[in-house]
């Protein structure tokens, strides 16, 4: 059989090895069987070529007959049955806060391929009225951020002032992922923060950007990370949009 080449345009492709299997190629590095849904399609010289954009980031394929022409695929739908929960909220970002922003960078870009950073900026939280439990925010950071798998990769160097993400460092010196964010649109911010007091969690840290409020809450305790809450305005969605689709 021929050498397998994935398609940049994010294809996900199914071959059968003649083992009685099916693999499972997609462009977007993931292959594990959890499986909710069935879709059908044509085998051609033993692969089925399935369009990426119909499928969510997990594809499996079953055990098949190989006497007939056609095959059954059962696609992972898993991405598009997780609906919003009460919250309203959607899984957007994943940070890493490090201490050499370039050489963070660097390596995922070279080593898993996740590229198409935007340029290092120097952000200013007294610039966006920052707060820092509480109090107003002078910390400044390296920021920058890139769109890859469904998600928004973002990378955190501190610089100076107080801040969740300096915390963070002094006490992670080698870093790590910091936080984990979800979206919403910003009318039901307030909703979102109410519950998360309720349940105990006072937001910690806050930042007002033309695209988004955005506030954090230390849920270290039951998940290891910081939860960040983005309320997206208008402005936002639109940005979301373009940088998504790039």
């Amino acid at each position: 059989m021929e050498k397998l080449i994935l398609d940049p345009t994010r294809t996900c492709y199914y071959e059968n090895e003649g083992t009685g299997y099916n693999t499972c190629y997609s462009a977007c590095g993931f292959s594990f069987p959890a499986c909710t849904a069935v879709s059908a399609g044509r085998a051609d010289r033993n692969r089925l070529v399935i369009p990426h954009d119909t499928i969510p980031l997990t594809l499996a394929v079953m055990l098949t007959t190989q006497q007939k022409k056609y095959v059954t695929v059962k696609i992972n739908y898993m991405d598009q049955k997780n609906k919003k929960g009460i919250l309203g909220l959607s899984p957007s970002q994943i940070a890493w806060v490090v201490k050499d922003v370039e050489k963070s960078k660097t390596f995922f870009q070279e080593m898993v391929g996740v590229k198409n950073f935007m340029p290092t900026d120097t952000t200013r939280l007294q610039d966006y009225d920052g707060t820092y439990y509480g109090q107003p925010a002078d910390a400044e950071n390296l920021v920058t951020m890139t769109y890859s798998g469904g998600t928004f990769i973002e990378i955190i160097q501190p610089v100076s002032g107080k801040s969740i993400f300096k915390d963070y460092l002094d006490k992670n010196p080698t870093g790590g992922i910091q936080h984990i964010a979800y979206s919403t649109p910003i009318a039901n911010l307030d909703k979102v923060i109410s519950e998360f007091e309720n349940k105990g969690h006072n937001v910690v840290s806050s930042f007002d950007t033309p695209i988004a409020k955005i506030v954090f809450f230390d849920t270290r305790e039951e998940i290891g990370v910081f939860t960040e809450i983005m309320g997206i305005t208008k402005e936002g969605e639109k940005a979301v949009q373009r940088t998504s689709s790039n």
